[in-house]
Parts: C-alpha cells; sequence; structure tokens
C-alpha cells in the first residue's frame, strides 16, 4: 500500500499510487459507495482499513467464487 505501513488515512494520489487506479476510478466507487472516503475540510480522505475491506472484497480472478 504505502512505503509505511502505519499509516491511517490516504489521500485520493496516494490511492492512485497505491492502487495503480486512476482518479475517475476512486472518485467513481466512492460515488457507488462502493469505498467509503471521509472530508477533513476540503481534504478527501480513504481510511487504509476502507481501502482494504474495498481491496479485499474484490473477486479473485479465475477463482471459482467468481465463476457463479
Amino acid at each position: 500500500m504505502s512505503a509505511n505501513e502505519n499509516v491511517l488515512a490516504l489521500s485520493i494520489r496516494d490511492v492512485t499510487k497505491a492502487t495503480s487506479m486512476g482518479r475517475t476510478s476512486i472518485y467513481k466507487l466512492i460515488g457507488q459507495r462502493k469505498l467509503i472516503a471521509r472530508k477533513v475540510g476540503g481534504r478527501t480522505l480513504i481510511l487504509r482499513s476502507d481501502l482494504d475491506a474495498f481491496l479485499g472484497g474484490l473477486p479473485e480472478v479465475g477463482s471459482r467464487a467468481s465463476a457463479n
């Protein structure tokens, strides 16, 4: 994820770097309420635990679960 495993919250830029996803995709997931974000002033932050939960909930490629 991040160079520092103790990071509690990530900016949108940090999330794009950590996941190789684009800003538009991140904001779309937030809008669809698939990824939880929080606002602090003008900043949008994503808790590391929320990002981990989102990524962990994605289907595995080639898994039996995704074939059903």
